[in-house]
């Protein structure tokens, strides 16, 4: 059952969504809150100035200039109040009648008297109010206050339409940033979802899926990557139907031979000794012939698995590859193919197992009269400071450029015929590519068709610091 919320673009929308939240409504808060103090602030210092002015005018004669203070309080707005010096009310602005002069406790008196200026705010009437107060002290002696009241109500007003304002916006900014989540969430998620469709595609066999690349940042990077793998999953599915394909024949082939060669034998149904010793032969033939297939492929087997033992010496290659020439000379004669070596005469010595590198070399020469019909096959040694080139150089039919990077791997074949004239499994050349490897080397090929084909061996000098640890175990 598909759970939207488990989809990826729903994922991406609340996460950016989240961070919109997290910035907005925090920030909007903040700026209210800033407001509303900065001018309630404003208002209490506007208020204690107005109540320094006032007692300033007081201090400056002995009569109280009433007229002056109503005039004043009307202007500004507030309500004023005088105290005479035992703390009772003397005078106050006549021009407001909301509140009476009962707001004042006795603790504030008493701060009054001990010359502390008072600052607060009190709830008159049903509203909020800045009350301060001024003492008007003469020799250390209190002679009075002023008392100043200053309504908040404008100020509440004004931080009720600021409030107002930061709702609507943020409701907008919200509106937008849900739009804005959407669209980006599903341009984010759009190629990993196709993602996910290619790969369950992949998954179920399709490997002609692709994934459209619309970028070059890590999404189609990641994109690319997958296309590559579709593309290789192919070709080793491609390969492996072909290898066993290849397999069943090579095996049946021989098989077949022996079957039937055995029960001509075991029935007698042979007309002479002469031809009974040639169905022999053939039986050994083909017996021999399944012997390496199969030892080919526990070979390259055991070679995968890193399992296959070698012991490694300084090995003089000029002498391994005049053993490898030496064994496949009479292969090489009775198809017509003339053989030549140029080796020098020195020693030239790598790091190796001389029972391996043998086995590449005979792989590689093997490979090379298989392919080649006429014409000759050149084995030459190319020495420099740091490695050893050995090229194998043959006549053959060629291998198209196509084919080039695939000739190694496993279970791959140039001629797809499977005929018996070159009967090849599709292993040699792995099992020297394996090889060469394993001794630190490198194996390349370059062919032009109906021209020939040369293959490049590098093999190191010395023992190089990469070499591949090789698992301990008997010799094959």
């Amino acid at each position: 059952m598909n759970r939207p919320w488990k989809r990826i673009d729903v994922k991406i929308g609340f996460t950016i969504m989240s961070l919109f939240l997290i910035i907005i409504v925090p920030m909007s808060l903040i700026t209210e809150r800033i407001l509303t103090s900065y001018n309630v602030q404003q208002e209490h210092r506007k208020t204690n100035e107005l109540a320094i002015h006032l007692i300033t005018m007081m201090s400056a004669g002995d009569n109280i200039n009433l007229d002056a203070i109503s005039t004043m309080a009307e202007f500004t707005q507030v309500h004023v109040f005088v105290l005479d010096p035992e703390g009772k009310l003397a005078a106050k602005s006549k021009h407001h009648h909301g509140i009476g002069f009962t707001f004042l406790t006795a603790a504030n008196l008493e701060q009054l008297r001990q010359g502390h200026p008072l600052d607060t705010e009190m709830r008159l009437n049903k509203e909020n109010y800045i009350v301060a107060g001024l003492p008007m002290m003469i020799q250390d002696r209190f002679r009075g206050a002023v008392i100043v009241a200053s309504s908040l109500q404008t100020v509440e007003e004004f931080i009720a339409e600021v409030r107002q304002v930061l709702l609507l916006s943020t409701l907008g900014l919200i509106v937008i940033a849900i739009g804005f989540t959407y669209l980006l969430s599903r341009k984010m998620s759009k190629p990993l979802l196709q993602m996910a469709s290619a790969t369950r595609h992949i998954a179920a066999g399709k490997l002609n899926t692709r994934v459209p690349v619309h970028s070059d940042d890590e999404i189609g990077v990641l994109a690319r990557s997958i296309n590559e793998l579709a593309v290789e999953l192919k070709h080793y599915r491609d390969s492996r139907n072909e290898f066993i394909a290849n397999i069943s024949h090579e095996l049946k082939t021989p098989i077949t031979y022996l079957e039937g060669y055995a029960q001509v034998i075991e029935e007698e149904l042979y007309e002479s000794e002469e031809e009974k010793k040639r169905y022999l032969a053939i039986i050994g033939s083909e017996a021999r012939r399944l012997d390496r297939i199969i030892h080919d492929l526990f070979d390259l087997s055991k070679m995968e698995e890193g399992q296959i033992s070698m012991k490694l010496e300084h090995v003089d290659i000029r002498l391994i590859t005049a053993y490898a020439v030496e064994k496949v000379l009479r292969l090489a004669t009775e198809k017509g193919l003339n053989l030549e070596v140029e080796a020098g005469d020195p020693p030239l010595f790598v790091w190796g197992d001389p029972v391996r590198l043998e086995q590449l070399l005979l792989n590689l020469l093997d490979n090379a009269i298989r392919y080649t019909k006429q014409g000759s096959i050149h084995v030459s040694i190319l020495p420099s400071e740091a490695q050893v080139q050995i090229h194998i150089r043959d006549t053959g039919q060629g291998i198209p450029e196509a084919e080039l990077p695939y000739i190694f791997e496993r279970f791959y074949r140039v001629e797809k015929s499977r005929s018996r004239e070159h009967g090849g499994s599709g292993l040699g050349l792995a099992i020297a590519a394996k090889l060469t490897a394993l001794h630190g080397g490198t194996l390349r090929a370059e062919s032009l068709i109906e021209q020939g084909t040369t293959f490049i061996v590098m093999l190191p000098r010395s023992q190089p610091s990469d070499l591949v640890t090789i698992a301990t175990g008997h010799s094959l």
